[in-house]
């Protein structure tokens, strides 16, 4: 599980009673000035957690996510 946020915790994915491992993502497109994915986040990461789900947050606004800035835009 990649832990929320840059520089997150990692925790390896657990096989369901000797099958195929499945790792469940979801992504957050998020950018820090917006209190709807400030809510967003904090409603699905216990969520996500509590079922070994990862959580990866993706900066809109940061230069490396320049494509996603201009195809989401404002």
């Amino acid at each position: 599980m990649t832990g929320i946020g840059a520089g997150g915790a990692r925790i390896a994915p657990v096989a369901a009673e000797g099958g195929p491992v499945r790792v469940t993502r979801l992504t957050l497109l998020f950018r820090a000035y917006c209190h709807l994915c400030d809510e967003m986040l904090a409603a699905v990461a216990p969520l996500a957690a509590a079922r070994g789900v990862a959580v990866d947050v993706i900066d809109v606004d940061a230069p490396e996510h320049a494509s996603l800035e201009a195809a989401w835009g404002e």
